[in-house]
């Protein structure tokens, strides 16, 4: 994520503290131009799936 621009900046969540560690740890990783393109070509940044939230609680927003 961190490669796709300066003005993004993940925001991880966890409640302990190896998680954490391994969120830490993932800075270290650097992917290629090609391993990046190869991720965007799955997961393209312009594309959502799914549902923000489950289908019964969707129908408690904006009421």
């Amino acid at each position: 994520m961190l490669a796709q621009g300066d003005y993004l900046i993940p925001i991880p969540g966890t409640k302990q503290r190896k998680y954490l560690e391994e969120n830490v740890a993932a800075l270290e990783v650097t992917l290629s131009a090609e391993e990046l393109h190869a991720l965007e070509a799955v997961f393209p940044a312009s594309v959502t799936a799914g549902l923000r939230y489950p289908e019964e609680l969707m129908k408690l927003l904006d009421r």
